[in-house]
């Protein structure tokens, strides 16, 4: 957990992470909020924004709230997921309640930490395009970053 506002931000080559993510959109991850299992794939024409959160994480708390707005400004373009970690799926529920956003949410799976890799910090927030590459990590609290101009350039008052 992240204790002050930090923004730690990788540029990666898509060739780098390339055949570590192909089958980024062939997982299926289990719902916070639901009682089911959901397939990435259904999101596979948008870019995806897989966002980290752990309990008692007050920087999460706000990357998820951000990343809701642009979600409702840029629904065409974009669907950030939250992914819970660090905490049980009962700590991970309370903390949604709390939240209280729109967004999917998800428990990490073991297959998902395969393709990112370690998340020893939240919040943190991967980039995926269309054909399922990782193309950036954004670490810490990211209020209205360059790159979400990019993905949708309506979203500039966020």
């Amino acid at each position: 957990m992240l204790s002050g506002f930090c923004i730690s931000l990788s540029n990666v080559s898509a060739q780098e992470f390339d055949s570590e993510t192909k089958g980024i959109y062939s997982l299926s991850l289990k719902s916070l909020s639901k009682p089911e299992i959901v397939s990435l794939n259904t999101v596979k024409n948008k870019h995806l924004l897989i966002s980290f959160f752990e309990p008692e994480c007050r920087w999460c708390y706000r990357q998820l709230r951000m990343l809701n707005k642009l979600q409702q400004t840029c629904d065409d373009n974009i669907q950030p997921i939250m992914i819970g970690i660090h905490g049980t799926r009962q700590a991970l529920q309370q903390e949604l309640r709390l939240i209280n956003v729109t967004l999917p949410a998800f428990e990490a799976s073991e297959a998902l930490l395969t393709l990112t890799g370690n998340i020893d910090a939240t919040p943190i927030t991967f980039i995926v395009n269309e054909d399922g590459a990782i193309t950036q990590r954004l670490r810490g609290y990211t209020p209205n970053h360059a790159i979400y101009q990019q993905l949708c350039p309506s979203a500039k008052l966020l």
